[in-house]
């Protein structure tokens, strides 16, 4: 145990060192004004999805990260490029989190001023394509490194998620339908350890927004993912009373349907 703990103090003692050294040589200006171009384009080749991250800050000392007016598109087959635009996410990591295994964030702000959910012709849709792309590349890190490692531990003392509008496009309908939806969903959450104790409440909230047939088809593809299985049952298990609401906007949309085609029908007769 003590040489552990040597060893990453040790680690972290060089890492330090290092970065100062770099500063020092004005080589650790050039990573931080070319880290969002590297970023962007790992994000692009893992998933195939266009990123923007210019407003991408990292403050070494403070242990602060900031991302403001950062986008990530649907790739150039979707016909509507939008997926998610973020207006502000703020990441306070605590320094001792560098020497245990535990991950320990002070504090996570994510503004997400709009959330795209975009079906095309092909009824393909985008986010189920974007997890699809996560499992592929997590598949292939598995397969390269040999035995899974476990997850690290995390604990987020402070959570605040807000969730501005979304944007549901169905092209793979005959009349293709776009729908802006103003949520303004706000979470504020403490003591953050796992990931279902924000995806439960936020799959209430969707639901309550009508917005319940679209989380079947997400969850099934997280399903597939290993590491997010918890998540995806923690989805599915949300009771069923949450989702009256959205269970009734959908059969309003069916009879809507239903009736436009009985109104066809009628004006084919009377001719």
């Amino acid at each position: 145990m003590l040489f552990k703990l040597v060893g990453k103090v040790f680690g972290c003692l060089t890492t330090i060192l290092v970065i100062l050294l770099l500063l020092g040589l004005g080589v650790g200006w050039a990573i931080l004004h070319f880290l969002p171009v590297l970023i962007e384009d790992r994000v692009e080749d893992m998933t195939g999805f266009r990123a923007d991250f210019d407003g991408f800050e990292l403050k070494l000392f403070s242990g602060e990260v900031l991302l403001e007016r950062a986008r990530l598109e649907n790739p150039e087959n979707f016909p509507s490029p939008e997926f998610i635009a973020i207006k502000e996410m703020r990441v306070d990591i605590a320094h001792s989190a560098f020497l245990r295994n535990r991950i320990l964030i002070k504090e996570l702000v994510l503004d997400i001023s709009e959330f795209g959910y975009i079906k095309t012709a092909q009824n393909e849709i985008n986010v189920v394509r974007f997890l699809d792309s996560l499992r592929g590349a997590e598949a292939s890190e598995h397969l390269g490194e040999g035995a899974e490692k476990e997850p690290r531990d995390f604990l987020i003392e402070r959570f605040s998620l807000r969730l501005r509008s979304l944007k549901v496009g169905d092209f793979f309908r005959s009349s293709p339908r776009v729908r802006q939806i103003e949520t303004d969903i706000v979470l504020e959450l403490k003591d953050v350890r796992d990931v279902k104790q924000i995806m439960v409440p936020l799959t209430r909230e969707l639901a309550r927004s009508g917005l319940a047939s679209l989380l079947g088809p997400i969850a099934y593809s997280v399903m597939e993912m290993e590491t997010y299985r918890d998540l995806a049952e923690s989805i599915l298990a949300v009771p069923v009373e949450t989702f009256e609401e959205g269970a009734r906007s959908l059969i309003e949309g069916v009879e809507e349907t239903g009736s436009s085609i009985k109104n066809v029908i009628d004006s084919i007769k009377n001719k």
